[in-house]
């Protein structure tokens, strides 16, 4: 009787040593699975930041331009006579008939013809 005792401690030892590694081994892979999810979420986190950046520096790159070719067509001299014929002829507002002739180069014939077209 006692070495059926023995036999089954023995078994019973042997699946509780076989219940712990399982357990070990689940536990190393949750484990796994944690660190896995944080690397993911640490790269998708990443590049959303980087997606962000270069919308922002695109935005920038965009507005410079902008000012760039705004500070250009200021440099244009053009006569206050042109802009109220402008006004006059295609009734439309200082600022508009001022940024065709800007935009053509003082030239009264083609900002009319811009106007018209546009």
């Amino acid at each position: 009787m006692a070495n059926i005792e023995e036999t089954v401690n023995g078994t019973d030892d042997v699946q509780e040593v076989q219940d712990k590694k399982q357990r070990k081994h689940d536990s190393g892979a949750a484990d796994l699975e944690k660190v896995t999810d944080f690397q993911e979420e640490t790269e998708l986190s990443n590049t959303i930041a980087n997606a962000a950046q270069m919308f922002v520096e695109k935005g920038n790159r965009e507005a410079q331009a902008k000012l760039a070719k705004e500070v250009e067509l200021q440099k244009i001299h053009i006569k206050k006579s042109d802009i109220d014929k402008i006004m006059f002829e295609l009734e439309v507002a200082h600022s508009v008939a001022e940024k065709a002739l800007r935009e053509n180069k003082g030239d009264v014939v083609e900002a009319l013809r811009f106007l018209i077209k546009n």
